[in-house]
């Protein structure tokens, strides 16, 4: 029963395939995000009326997880995300053996009022240690296309007992007049599994360019790590239009580019931005990247 980890190693834009070959046949899998950039096609600024994006996926060949994404931003004059937008998926496997003592999955359309309940292993002695993240969202106004002062979105996994978790989400869009997004929601995987499971989980948050490490405490060695959106935040100083939303965990100014050193994984840059095209960007003090970072053991 390993369980294994990969990014995508290509930006993948919308309406594109993507695939993730394991090394061993996959028993059950989630996907999740570690980084999007979404820019208008018109290469100008404009308003929203709709931010979304989507990943469906399904195991292929008994060793493939394969995926498509769906990017979505437009406003009312038709304006739409340019080709050049993209995410950059990441997946969860369990592999080879099924495992009673790790539970993995997806959850669409989490809301503020409907949370979801999903399966954990039973505890025993060990303990369980859990985690979410995001692997989509959908902001969208409903009557008509607004400015932007701040956008966000989020997802929170408790141990609510009794072998269950149950998974959270909050969510906005807003342009500082009083006109928010109409039932935002948030696509979330999760993964809960015993504390004896060869697989660690760490939080990490941050508004940076710089790196930033996290120690897996008790290991010698990390052999693979993802970093998976959990929340995020974009704020302007003050309401503008936009042409650029950038978020996630990101190397070479491209997509995320994590290293290993023994038992330390380091993130070049974790940040959230916002910018139009006349130099305006985000409150860095108000703007803030979440992820979790899952990592396995070398050997």
């Amino acid at each position: 029963m390993p369980i294994e980890v990969q990014q995508s190693a290509f930006k993948v834009p919308s309406e594109e395939p993507f695939s993730f070959t394991f090394n061993n046949s996959v028993m059950n899998y989630c996907v999740g995000i570690s980084a999007f950039q979404i820019t208008y096609s018109n290469q100008t600024d404009n308003w929203i009326r709709s931010l979304a994006i989507q990943i469906s996926s399904a195991v292929g060949d008994s060793k493939t997880v394969s995926g498509q994404v769906s990017i979505r931003m437009e406003d009312d004059s038709q304006h739409s995300a340019d080709a050049s937008s993209f995410v950059v998926p990441v997946c969860i496997a369990v592999t080879e053996l099924p495992d009673h003592n790790t539970t993995i999955g997806n959850q669409p359309e989490i809301t503020t009022k409907n949370p979801r309940t999903v399966p954990f292993p039973n505890q025993g002695s060990s303990g369980v240690i859990y985690g979410c993240f995001q692997s989509g969202f959908d902001l969208s106004f409903a009557q008509k296309d607004h400015q932007v002062l701040t956008a966000y979105a989020s997802c929170n996994l408790v141990n609510s007992g009794s072998e269950q978790g149950l998974i959270s989400s909050m969510a906005g869009m807003e342009d500082g007049n009083g006109n928010q997004v109409d039932a935002p929601t948030v696509d979330a995987g999760y993964i809960a599994t015993l504390r004896t499971s060869p697989v660690a989980l760490n939080y990490r948050r941050a508004q940076t360019l710089k790196p930033t490490s996290i120690t897996i405490d008790g290991w010698r060695s990390v052999g693979a790590a993802i970093a998976i959106i959990t929340d995020w935040q974009v704020r302007f100083p003050s309401v503008n239009n936009i042409q650029t939303i950038t978020v996630g965990a990101w190397g070479d100014q491209v997509f995320n580019n994590i290293s290993i050193s023994g038992n330390t994984v380091t993130i070049p840059q974790l940040y959230s931005g916002i910018s139009d095209h006349s130099n305006h960007a985000q409150d860095d003090s108000q703007s803030h990247c979440g992820v979790q970072i899952v990592a396995v053991p070398g050997k």
